[in-house]
């Protein structure tokens, strides 16, 4: 949400590229934040921050009044270098109805005639008009929102002004954006294998994409030696299977990416359930075991 009260000159930028805000008295946005407790060392000694003739540049944006008075009701009460001159001045090119408020000079009270002597209830009666007086008199002034309010989005952006950036407010640039070539995602063609066959082909099908009916899954996760390369337990699930169509002498594994999609759909599997799997597949124990990375599978039932 947007929140102009940064508009409203808390930032206001100076002839040497330095900002004034009410949360900081002046920064570069770099290197410089300075406020009441180190001013004289950041900034009058340590910085090239020009003091002599900097003001609080403000432009009669068409801020709404309404929260213009809010805002800038809230700012008064914050701690800062800007004066209460400057903030009148703030305000009224706002259009904004509040001013801060000033201390009143510390005089001495004209002393209040003594009440004339008379009934014994006038008396009190007329103490109570003098407590009531001195009440109202150091009421304390209605207390600032804790918080800027949000301004809609719309009226913030009609603040933007046009022009140098030297020029007091917020400014519009523009930003290069580029972005890189898609990669065009690689379709696989999975190779159908057969149980007869595996033996006779296990050497070749090393890192090749490769389609394979299975069944009689069993949890083999806590077996290291079943997992493919760059896969383990942590992050896969491994299970030790058999061909559908036959007997086969290598020791065949499918692992599956957990927290997937795969992962989800075959903890609802059946041991003696029939699955066609598709992944790719990696030699493991030397060469005498092949595991399946497991890209997907359909269930072919019972």
């Amino acid at each position: 949400m947007p929140y102009p009260c940064i508009l409203l000159a808390t930032s206001s930028a100076h002839t040497d590229g330095c900002h004034h805000h009410s949360w900081n008295h002046v920064c570069d946005c770099q290197y410089l934040f300075a406020d009441g407790a180190n001013w004289t060392r950041r900034v009058e000694a340590d910085s090239s921050y020009v003091l002599d003739g900097n003001q609080v540049g403000v432009l009669p944006w068409p801020v709404d009044a309404a929260f213009a008075d809010v805002a800038l009701t809230r700012l008064f009460a914050l701690p800062s270098r800007i004066a209460t001159d400057e903030w009148k001045s703030i305000a009224a090119k706002l259009g904004a109805t509040v001013r801060p408020i000033e201390e009143a000079a510390a005089t001495a009270a004209p002393a209040e005639p003594a009440p004339a002597a008379s009934a014994p209830g006038s008396a009190l009666e007329a103490l109570m008009a003098k407590m009531k007086k001195i009440e109202a008199a150091t009421a304390p002034p209605p207390a600032a929102p804790k918080y800027c309010p949000v301004y809609d989005y719309q009226k913030a952006l009609a603040l933007v002004t046009e022009g140098a950036s030297t020029v007091p407010g917020a400014h519009r640039k523009k930003l290069e954006v580029m972005f890189g070539a898609g990669k065009a995602k690689v379709e696989l063609s999975y190779s159908k294998v057969r149980a007869a066959e595996l033996d006779a082909l296990r050497n070749s099908l090393n890192q090749k994409p490769i389609e394979l009916d299975i069944t009689q899954l069993r949890d083999s996760s806590t077996n290291p030696s079943v997992f493919a390369p760059g896969t383990d337990r942590n992050d896969y699930s491994a299970y030790g299977v058999a061909t559908v169509d036959g007997d086969t002498r290598t020791r065949l594994a499918i692992v599956v990416r957990a927290d997937s999609d795969v992962s989800r759909r075959i903890g609802r599997v059946q041991q003696t359930d029939k699955l066609q799997v598709r992944g790719t597949a990696y030699h493991t124990s030397g060469a005498s075991g092949l595991t399946i990375v497991v890209d997907s599978f359909e269930n072919l039932g019972g």
